[in-house]
């Protein structure tokens, strides 16, 4: 965990866990905490389905809000 100069704290997030058999899969990207809290969320209350109007809707809000997001 690091907190920038600005006071966001930044955490790491394991978008993808590595295996036995292919450590290098492992993907950490570096989040915000409040993103973190909410890929949390997403991982542990869409673990059985999800809706297609729900994936287009993150399609969508990754499109509009892209170049916004900074390089942590």
């Amino acid at each position: 965990m690091t907190k920038r100069p600005q006071g966001r704290v930044i955490q790491g997030h394991h978008a993808i866990y590595g295996s036995p058999d292919h450590p290098e899969q492992e993907c950490i990207v570096r989040i915000y905490k409040g993103e973190h809290k909410i890929a949390e969320d997403m991982k542990r209350f869409l673990r059985k389905s999800t809706s297609r109007g729900f994936c287009k809707w993150l399609d969508i809000w990754l499109a509009v809000n892209r170049d916004r997001a900074k390089e942590l």
